[in-house]
């Protein structure tokens, strides 16, 4: 009924929505996978420490410059 044009642009349309569709769910993965990380890097203590660490150490370079 609307030749072979209109099969070409569907199948473009097709192709491009699946294509998509496939990254938006690549990405959700993605989010998931970085909130486990956050979260079982929460639970962790050691982390925890570390972090605390490097937050105190960057307040001290602040205040004191490296080279001062």
């Amino acid at each position: 009924m609307f030749g072979a044009h209109h099969d070409s642009t569907l199948a473009k349309a097709k192709r491009k929505a699946a294509a998509e569709a496939k990254e938006k769910e690549h990405r959700r993965h993605e989010m998931i996978e970085a909130l486990r990380r956050a979260k079982e890097s929460a639970e962790d203590l050691t982390e925890q420490a570390r972090r605390e660490r490097a937050r105190r150490h960057g307040k001290v370079l602040e205040r004191w410059p490296a080279n001062w």
